[in-house]
């Protein structure tokens, strides 16, 4: 029985980056009929408007004129407003058009250097921050999932066996990896990771230059391998894997060169999984889970662990430097328990903080700022816990995709939705 739930454990645990992708692109297909109903209800729509815009033009020309005839009117302009209802009309028809983006396919987007980047698995296409296309490539992926680090921008077929990868509209190289992708990682000099099935132990992961060359390859025995991430700055692998030695699952951070067998350190948590994790620009690892945020430095060292006491909404990196958590504490101000996002230091101590007095979804960081999720609210903040602005929606929020000046792109469940902070 005992082991039953462990294996349990391990598929669910394994199957993590797959889970989230879902739950974001949780997009519906739509049938013909569908699409046909959808049309004929736009074009009752059109002739709605149509026919309010000449009624209210009608009944604003018959109130001015009943009221001038009973010298009821001083100084009116029925030019400036009947333009100012014309504009308000056309202004709202022109927003409730162009706020929504929905596909007419399950597809997943990501944002790349400006673009807005839309994976389907006949297609890959770029838009500007307002969907108009500016390029657009034909691929044949069953699960079509991008990676983005820098100038470079990687899509692997997962449980596929191809990756493209992309320097803006330039492709490349495209690799035939051989064997089926579980997961992938790319680094800022355009190095990919690949984790795929093997044959001869748990898990093998292959790193690929930016030429599509393989230089490295290593099969792990023990235990199953998560993510795995190249630093080029130092020119290590880092990978993630699952602890199943012991009575609870734990996590098992390693790192390695190109030269050696045997990792460069080995580093143990046994009883914490942290599926999310990643490089901070001191070339240190953090790693955060439902109990803790943890940071250690390159040789393996532990830097900080923070322990989450009375909960954790969610936890970010700004610009790949500061540590952000948002986790539930009480206020000095009124002793309430309130959302508190701390900014952390390198030594993992909070220099900054910003009290939310309501619940949160999610939190990230796009663009350098701090994106507090509500579902139907999200709140920019600073990496000085300042207040930038808001923005909301009356169709539930998943997440951010990017932020450009005062334009704000999210997820929502049936696409993607453009609105003004």
């Amino acid at each position: 029985m005992q082991i039953s739930i462990k294996r349990i454990k391990i598929a669910k645990l394994f199957e993590v980056d797959r889970w989230y992708m879902a739950e974001i692109f949780d997009f519906e297909e739509l049938s013909d009929s569908r699409q046909e109903n959808n049309k004929r209800r736009s074009k009752k729509r059109k002739k709605f408007f149509a026919f309010l815009f000449v009624l209210v033009i009608c009944g604003t020309i018959f109130l001015v004129c009943g009221m001038y005839a009973n010298k009821r009117v001083l100084n009116f302009d029925i030019k400036t407003f009947t333009q100012s209802v014309i504009n308000n009309i056309t202004k709202t028809n022109t927003n409730n058009s162009s706020q929504r983006f929905v596909p007419d396919e399950v597809s997943s987007f990501y944002e790349y250097n400006d673009y807005i980047v839309q994976c389907k698995s006949n297609e890959v296409i770029y838009y500007d921050i307002y969907f108009k296309k500016i390029w657009n490539k034909n691929v044949t992926l069953r699960e079509p999932v991008a990676r983005v680090n820098g100038d470079y921008l990687a899509i692997g077929d997962i449980h596929g066996k191809e990756i493209f990868l992309l320097q803006g509209t330039n492709i490349k190289c495209q690799i035939d990896v051989g064997k089926e992708i579980i997961n992938f990682d790319i680094a800022r000099n355009g190095y990919i990771s690949v984790i795929t099935d093997t044959k001869q132990g748990k898990s093998e992961v292959t790193v690929f230059t930016e030429k599509g060359e393989k230089v490295y390859s290593h099969v792990f025995n023990d235990n199953f391998v998560i993510s795995a991430k190249y630093n080029s700055n130092n020119k290590q692998l880092y990978v993630n894997k699952l602890d199943t030695s012991g009575s609870e699952v734990g996590t098992v951070f390693e790192a390695y060169n190109f030269t050696d067998e045997k990792p460069i350190f080995s580093l143990s948590k046994s009883g914490h999984v942290y599926p999310f994790w990643g490089i901070l620009n001191d070339d240190s690892i953090y790693g955060y889970s439902e109990q803790s945020f943890v940071s250690f430095d390159k040789n393996g060292k532990e830097k900080w662990n923070n322990e989450f006491v009375n909960g954790v909404y969610g936890c970010a990196v700004v610009s790949d430097r500061y540590p952000v958590i948002a986790d539930a504490d009480v206020s000095t101000v009124d002793n309430k328990m309130k959302v508190m996002v701390k900014i952390l230091n390198d030594s993992g101590k909070q220099k900054n903080k910003y009290e939310y007095g309501g619940n949160i979804k999610n939190i990230c960081s796009v663009d350098g700022l701090i994106c507090l999720n509500t579902g139907y609210e999200v709140l920019f903040l600073t990496a000085s816990g300042e207040l930038k602005g808001k923005a909301t929606s009356d169709t539930e929020i998943l997440d951010v995709l990017c932020v450009k000046n005062n334009t704000v792109v999210f997820k929502i469940k049936n696409g993607i939705m453009i609105s003004e902070i």
